[in-house]
């Protein structure tokens, strides 16, 4: 067998656990060089997305465009976030009020007329027809995952309700035809203190489906955009393709 040299065996902490998270979700048993590229040993659209589960459980945080930009261990360990955290934190899911930090009382500072419609939303354009009955339940794992997207506003405080309920969002398919009135409409409908806080809605083209997604901004934000639509994602894929769900 080859003898590989010293240079091409990982050369960081990171760039270990980058080519231990390649192996384990390719199911390649072999040593990975910090040279070799993730499409090249056969990654593809789902196994890109476990690779983030997988990596996000040792708190590496990288997105889709990292690894298909980059690919090989080194490049994505260059653009790699990475947080080096010994505090375990309980996966149990949390029913009650939220502590109100500033964020959350300078939105209340704000005295908006309309709090409810202090929103976020993304449009995204899918490669694939949308099944509604696997993005319901895509979805409703999600939430169940997130506490935070369970939350409506009780007694003047943010409050996680219990998992398992659909009252928390809603799915509908919306006209192709306007888009602006239907996401406004989408906007409008938001309701902080009844719920819901999230709606989903669904554009069916003659080629293709788009969705746009709309969460009230006490729910999400930049940063956890990304993580919340990589786990939708890799939920829909994986009920796609008749995998158990796994979320980190």
């Amino acid at each position: 067998f080859p003898t590989r040299r010293s240079s091409d065996l990982p050369q960081t902490y990171v760039e270990e656990l980058i080519a231990e998270g390649f192996g384990k979700v390719l199911g390649i048993s072999r040593p990975i060089s910090r040279n070799e590229e993730f499409t090249s040993l056969g990654g593809d659209s789902i196994s890109v997305m476990m690779l983030i589960v997988k990596l996000r459980e040792s708190n590496i945080n990288i997105s889709v465009k990292d690894v298909l930009n980059n690919q090989s261990v080194r490049k994505i360990a260059e653009n790699a976030d990475f947080t080096l955290s010994n505090k375990q934190i309980s996966q149990e899911p949390f029913e009650g009020y939220v502590d109100t930090t500033p964020i959350i009382q300078h939105f209340w500072d704000s005295n908006f007329r309309n709090p409810s419609y202090f929103n976020q939303g993304l449009l995204f354009e899918c490669s694939k027809r949308i099944d509604e009955s696997i993005l319901k339940e895509a979805m409703l794992n999600i939430v169940n995952h997130h506490d935070l997207l369970r939350a409506k506003v009780k007694d003047g405080k943010l409050f996680v309700g219990k998992t398992g309920a659909e009252e928390y969002f809603t799915i509908e398919n919306c006209n192709p035809n306007d888009y602006a009135n239907e996401t406004l409409r989408l906007n409008e409908e938001i309701d902080i203190f009844n719920g819901p806080l999230i709606k989903l809605g669904i554009f069916r083209e003659d080629e293709f489906d788009n969705l746009y997604i709309v969460i009230h901004h006490l729910l999400v934000d930049g940063v956890s955009w990304r993580i919340i639509t990589e786990d939708l994602n890799l939920a829909y894929m994986q009920l796609i393709n008749h995998m158990k769900i796994s979320l980190p």
